[in-house]
């Protein structure tokens, strides 16, 4: 009897907040041309987490009692409150496209593919329900502030260890890893979220999330390729490209780590931005602002990518001439490079000292990098073409760059934010990787993966909505809510 129970507490704690995420943004999309029932279950699953989030961090600073059964009953009344606001206006009926039927083999190799997926998940969901937590990030960083949460009743101070050792607090607490205590909380709210509903800190159920946000992820991306015009096929097989991709599944047979949430965060954010700029309507940018918020309380690095995405979205709105644009460019490499040549430094009310000088950078909150040149050529074509992790993706570098250069740069090109947006953050990361100290994380082929997993979404819709489509002769245009 008490499985029976902690299984359908374990099934309400995902689908209530799947469906409220999924309602919700059906009806605030009503009325977009950029919208269909895979982008609405797609950002929904999201939104309903974060908003579970939003909901125990109220509870706990409102110092009100936190079980399954208080915070269920709150997300029903807020969903309901919130539904009723929204259906009090009069009902916009968008502009539907013909749905042409897909041909015969179209819907056979989408048949198969969709079995594929669920043998893939299947397998990954006994893997995942029949084993412990495994994975050293999720015990070691992630998962013990959920434990205390979960038997205190109340989210607990965390501190580093050696500020830790100086207090005289009963009731702050600290992790192994220096930096961990300083991480944001969402990932460990969620965990704290599935252990109300398990009733149990150690039961592997805790996990189930990280087997359905690849899918959510992958629901969000064949729904945006859609409503750009992409055929069901090809935005079937995108699908699949991102569900199926051997990294992907990592996260989920090694569940527990924070990398999955941040790759969907910045994905939904782009995919936002994306319709904003095929629509033009002001809800997707609250929408691409609200995912980036989302980046931004799940992982310290989240700060950079919301930054890069909130340009994007700015020069969208905005549309700056091109000579301005040439000239805030060339200023910001002016002060790079005196600042690099004579060094920079100056405090940040608030926040900071920030410096930059040849032979490192500070930046406020996240400490100093040393300056350190490394070859990594070896190592990232061993991570990107020797190994299994992307499948054959980056065999396809050719074509990504096409859509960057091309396609990503001619004026009538709608998508050309979301590119620029993904070339930031790809050179980001070719920053890191190899002037810092973070370049020993790619050559022993651990973090770095975990960070081009953030782009590989924005890359696969940059090339299945701009290069295949284009090869398909598919030219209709975006928006024309597809189902």
């Amino acid at each position: 009897m008490a499985g029976v129970i902690t299984i359908t507490s374990v099934l309400l704690a995902l689908i209530v907040p799947w469906l409220l995420g999924a309602l919700l943004l059906k009806k605030l999309l009503s009325s977009s041309n950029c919208c269909n029932w895979a982008i609405a279950v797609g950002h929904g699953f999201f939104a309903g987490i974060f908003f579970v989030t939003i909901l125990l961090r109220l509870f706990d600073s409102l110092h009100m009692p936190i079980s399954f059964i208080s915070i269920s009953i709150a997300i029903t009344l807020c969903g309901a409150a919130i539904l009723f606001y929204f259906s009090r206006g009069p009902a916009i009926t968008p502009t539907v496209a013909s749905r042409a039927r897909p041909a015969r083999l179209a819907l056979i190799v989408l048949s198969l593919l969709i079995a594929l997926v669920a043998v893939r998940y299947s397998t990954l969901l006994m893997e995942l329900t029949t084993r412990p937590m495994y994975a050293w990030d999720a015990w070691m960083n992630w998962a013990p502030k959920a434990v205390v949460w979960f038997r205190l009743g109340e989210m607990a101070s965390y501190v580093p260890p050696p500020e830790w050792l100086q207090t005289t607090d009963d009731v702050v607490y600290t992790l192994g890893n220096y930096q961990a205590s300083t991480y944001p909380d969402t990932v460990p709210l969620l965990y704290w979220w599935m252990m109300l509903a398990t009733g149990s800190s150690e039961s592997s159920l805790v996990l189930l999330p990280w087997l359905l946000a690849p899918l959510a992820l992958g629901f969000a991306l064949y729904g945006h390729l859609r409503s750009d015009g992409v055929d069901p096929l090809m935005a079937g097989i995108a699908f699949y490209a991102l569900v199926n991709m051997p990294y992907v599944n990592v996260h989920t047979a090694l569940a527990g780590y924070a990398d999955i949430w941040m790759a969907a965060a910045f994905s939904l954010s782009l995919f936002a931005l994306s319709a904003r700029e095929s629509s033009g309507e002001l809800r997707w940018t609250l929408l691409c602002v609200f995912w980036c918020i989302f980046a931004v309380t799940i992982k310290r690095p989240g700060v950079f990518f919301a930054v890069f995405v909130l340009f994007g979205l700015a020069r969208s709105i905005l549309r700056p001439p091109r000579w301005l644009e040439r000239v805030v460019a060339g200023l910001v490499i002016t002060f790079f490079v005196l600042a690099f040549t004579v060094g920079v430094a100056f405090d940040i009310p608030q926040v900071g000292q920030f410096k930059l000088d040849s032979d490192g950078i500070k930046i406020p909150t996240f400490g100093y990098q040393a300056f350190v040149v490394t070859n990594i050529t070896e190592r990232l074509l061993t991570t990107l073409l020797g190994m299994l992790n992307w499948n054959l993706l980056f065999y396809l570098t050719p074509l990504i760059l096409i859509a960057f250069l091309g396609w990503g740069l001619r004026e009538t090109y709608q998508q050309k934010n979301v590119a620029l947006v993904l070339a930031l953050a790809s050179v980001f990361l070719a920053l890191i990787y190899t002037f810092t100290g973070y370049s020993a994380q790619l050559m022993n082929l651990v973090t770095f993966n975990r960070s081009l997993l953030y782009l590989i979404p924005g890359f696969l819709y940059l090339l299945f909505g701009r290069v295949f489509r284009q090869w398909s002769g598919n030219q209709n245009l975006p928006g024309q809510n597809r189902p």
